[in-house]
């Protein structure tokens, strides 16, 4: 497990997107553009053991768009909440467009969940268009209503400001707005980039938190703090980063049991769902 701060420094990309995307020069370096970071509170059905099944929720109906120019995403899933947050590969996944919650299954989730996909009001901006058009004119909204009011940045700060999280709840509950759900099913690891991550783990130092009231200001350390310090580097850049398998089938090795591997945490088997909702929609490919 490790600080979503490290894969950002290792990799690249956005330390808070569901799919960061690193930059040319990080993409050219490790090659890599293919992760897909969950969020229990998001999405409760993630896969939390490597190698077992989930669910990929979404705030609007899934669609397989897409789907078949990307083979697999690597999934990597916020299992500790912290303080501090902890991060774990599960292995190369791929999704299917499945069907959405039903009213009932939404209401079903815990109040806490529910909480959170309504939060979503202050980015999700055609779901907050959606909702605060109805709320208004009483009736379903055209693309054209949506648009207009897209389209206009005061008038979407103006809707959002007119919007609770019950508004955007009932919406889901009554089924006016709909949670989409993503199958992932496990397709392979990649045993050598979870080598990597835990070979350069060592070398990374997590950023500070903010600092609290009567701590010592910024920039005060101890003598034994500061000599800690100066023997790690806040950036993975030692010689031994990405000295990675070149070998043929290094990555997206098939899931099997008896794999002879340093890895810490492996589980090749995939599990029974953890839900009947998950049971609902993943089934065999």
């Amino acid at each position: 497990m490790f600080n979503r701060h490290y894969l950002h420094n290792l990799y690249g990309g956005s330390f808070v997107d569901t799919f960061p995307r690193p930059k040319p020069e990080k993409l050219h370096f490790h090659g890599l553009d293919d992760f897909l970071c969950l969020v229990l509170d998001y999405n409760p059905h993630a896969p939390v053991v490597p190698g077992n099944p989930g669910l990929f929720n979404k705030s609007m109906r899934a669609s397989d768009i897409g789907l078949d120019s990307k083979p697999s995403s690597r999934v990597i899933v916020r299992v500790r909440s912290g303080p501090p947050a902890l991060w774990q590969y599960m292995g190369q996944y791929r999704m299917y467009a499945s069907e959405s919650l039903t009213p009932e299954e939404y209401k079903s989730q815990s109040l806490g969940v529910r909480k959170t996909w309504a939060k979503e009001k202050e980015w999700g901006a055609e779901v907050s268009a959606q909702v605060f058009f109805r709320k208004v004119h009483h009736r379903e909204p055209s693309e054209e209503n949506i648009s207009d009011i897209l389209d206009s940045k005061e008038g979407l700060v103006a809707a959002r400001s007119q919007l609770s999280l019950e508004n955007i709840m009932a919406a889901y509950e009554r089924g006016e707005e709909e949670n989409g759900i993503y199958a992932l099913k496990c397709v392979g690891y990649d045993i050598e980039f979870q080598r990597v991550l835990e070979r350069n783990y060592k070398y990374f130092t997590p950023p500070e938190g903010k600092t609290k009231k009567g701590a010592r200001p910024a920039g005060v350390k101890t003598k034994a703090k500061a000599a800690k310090r100066k023997r790690r580097s806040s950036t993975p850049d030692t010689p031994e980063l990405f000295e990675r398998d070149s070998s043929p089938g290094r990555v997206d090795a098939p899931m099997k049991e008896g794999v002879d591997s340093d890895v810490e945490i492996l589980d090749y088997n995939p599990r029974t769902t953890r839900s009947s909702l998950q049971a609902k929609r993943l089934k065999s490919e």
